[in-house]
């Protein structure tokens, strides 16, 4: 008996000893991800709203659920076709109202469910370490701190990313012989995914990726028809997205242009995902080559999953901009790193590889992140300054609004920020600036450069950014320096100066009269001639990011470009004729161009927001 007591408590010991479930385990996992994303984004629960998110918030607070569809199927006054991201703003609003924290902890929480949900998608399939690694790649990805931590930017492309999870995920099972409801599933998550945001376009060639790549447990590939049945209606709401809701022309673009779009924005979206400041050809040759590396010496799912990344790249390209938000490609890189991760056959050490390149992207976006949302927490203290500002100086009673040296972003949400804030705002003017105080060129205003009775107001930027503030001044302080020109513009003559800094202070001083004589940063490449300039702008128009201009010319001109982006700095091309030509610093922080005589059309294009 004493023998049978003793074995019994060491068996009890054992059990007691004993590792703990799976499940357990599991739960662990996800509770510890949990806590270390919150982690890392806890310095930004606190942010301030910035830019659309005023916009946004204004239209949820006047506008009801049947206004808001009205204006998305019938006048469809904004850009693009999102219903459920402006429906999850209005429900957004009724639940947490317009004070940032709730926000914040909401777009934060939606973030964390992402990455919770990856792992939960993944661990039946590929093992708990494998999926933590899936998981983490794309929670910890600075590639998409944007996505998370601005509203407006937020509530479309994070509903958006998890129905394309799912959706994708349940392709992959749709293509090893999944029955009728995987295939529901992925048309469904298809659909919902489109209603926030227009990612779900490479869907399609997910579609033909796995039924290529895939099989049942018997080697069958689905039949064709079954394949017909998935990809036909994806590929014609896509056609139908494209060209009528979001009011595009899939002809616009030659060949040549749309090639050399697809470069710079996959250059673009290469460099976010492998967490690299700055991003090119060199970024997207190592990301397709290591996306070759997977497809070569990965197993069946490795491959279709590394295809997913090259897909997802693209519908940015075919939308004429690249977006900041890579959370969509990121997304695809995790899962397919997650895959590899897990491979044991026909390469057991690509399991190794992909844990060593996951570790080493871990790193490189963990040490980019804080430097990243430092970046978003800027912008919205910027708009918390300029309220203080405006609530002393009682500007939203103002009948104009003048601003002088405003954050560029913040000229399409000043009105709405003080309307919303405030409870009313005067009509903001649109402006470009030189980098000389008090001088400003001002764009479509009146002949005299200023509104009648209107508030000139002066904004002080500060290297901290709750110091910035707004300073009203007389309209005399800035009178004399008011200088309004059209976008395009050609003068008699041209002056040319060493830096764009000595154009400005040119300016500034009266030394030049940039509505006469153009202060270009030289040498040109081909001098004009001695005679004066003599050619005209015979009109222009806009065209999402492309800007026509007719121009006729007698002489060789300089066609001076004025916007708020410096087009040097930027991936922008300005073509004469469908010639891309070299681009010029002008008039300080305007541009130009050297047309030939005769008649041309001349487009400026940026080829990334």
């Amino acid at each position: 008996m004493a023998g049978v007591e003793v074995d019994a408590g060491r068996t009890q010991g054992a059990a007691t000893a004993s590792p703990p479930s799976r499940t357990g385990v599991f739960v662990l996992t996800l509770a510890g991800m949990a806590a270390l994303l919150l982690w890392l984004y806890a310095p930004s629960f606190g942010n301030g709203f910035a830019d659309d998110d005023f916009a946004l918030l204004q239209q949820a607070q006047s506008r009801g659920v049947g206004e808001i569809l009205a204006d998305d199927f019938g006048t469809r006054s904004a850009p693009f076709w999102r219903p459920g991201w402006r429906l999850l703003f209005r429900a957004g609003y009724l639940c947490l109202g317009d004070q940032e924290l709730p926000w914040f902890a909401f777009c934060i929480g939606m973030h964390v469910l992402l990455a919770l949900v990856v792992v939960a998608l993944l661990r039946r399939r590929l093992g708990l370490p494998a999926a933590t690694l899936a998981g983490l790649l794309y929670g910890v990805g600075a590639a998409h701190v944007e996505a998370v931590l601005w509203p407006a930017a937020a509530l479309n492309a994070l509903p958006a990313a998890l129905f394309l999870l799912l959706s994708g995920w349940s392709l992959l099972r749709w293509a090893e012989g999944g029955g009728l409801g995987w295939t529901v599933a992925a048309l469904a998550g298809f659909v919902a995914s489109m209603l926030f945001r227009e990612a779900a376009y490479h869907l399609p060639l997910l579609v033909l990726a796995a039924w290529a790549c895939l099989a049942d447990a018997a080697g069958r590939r689905r039949p064709v028809r079954e394949l017909l049945a998935v990809f036909v209606p994806m590929a014609l709401l896509v056609v139908a997205h494209y060209v009528w809701l979001n009011r595009k022309s899939a002809t616009r673009l030659s060949l040549g242009e749309s090639l050399e779009q697809l470069v710079v924005c996959a250059g673009t979206y290469a460099g976010a995902l492998l967490g690299w400041p700055g991003s090119g050809i060199l970024a997207l040759a190592v990301l397709v080559g290591g996306v070759g590396l997977l497809v070569v010496a990965g197993d069946r799912r490795t491959r279709v999953t590394a295809l997913w990344v090259l897909a997802a790249l693209w519908p940015y390209a075919l939308m004429d901009y690249a977006s900041r938000l890579a959370t969509f490609a990121a997304l695809a890189l995790a899962v397919a790193l997650g895959h590899a991760a897990a491979a044991t056959q026909p390469r057991p050490w690509l399991r190794w590889l992909a844990f060593g390149l996951g570790a080493l992207l871990l790193a490189t976006h963990g040490l980019r992140h804080r430097g990243e949302q430092a970046l978003l927490r800027d912008r919205g203290e910027v708009c918390r300054a300029i309220l203080r500002s405006c609530r002393e100086l009682k500007l939203h009673e103002q009948p104009f609004l003048v601003v002088d040296r405003v954050p560029t972003e913040l000229h399409n949400s000043l009105r709405e920020m003080l309307e919303l804030r405030l409870g009313s705002a005067p009509p903001v003017v649109e402006m470009l600036l030189l980098p000389r105080p008090p001088l400003a060129l001002y764009v479509g205003v009146s002949p005299d450069g200023v509104p009648p009775d209107a508030a000139v107001v002066h904004y002080e930027p500060s290297p901290e950014p709750r110091q910035h503030r707004f300073v009203l001044l007389p309209r005399a302080a800035l009178a004399p320096g008011l200088v309004p020109v059209p976008p395009f513009a050609i003068t008699e003559s041209y002056q040319e100066f060493a830096d764009a800094a000595a154009a400005g202070q040119a300016i500034a001083a009266g030394a030049l009269d940039p509505r006469r004589t153009t202060a270009v940063v030289g040498p040109l490449p081909k001098p004009l001639p001695p005679e004066p300039q003599r050619g005209r702008v015979l009109g222009f128009r806009l065209e999402d990011r492309v800007v026509t201009a007719e121009v006729e010319a007698e002489t060789a001109v300089l066609l001076a470009i004025c916007h708020y982006v410096d087009l040097t700095m930027a991936p922008a091309t300005v073509a004469i004729d469908g010639t891309n030509v070299p681009i010029l610093q002008a008039n300080g922080v305007a541009n130009a161009v050297l047309v030939p005589p005769g008649r041309h059309q001349v487009v400026v294009k940026w080829l990334v927001r």
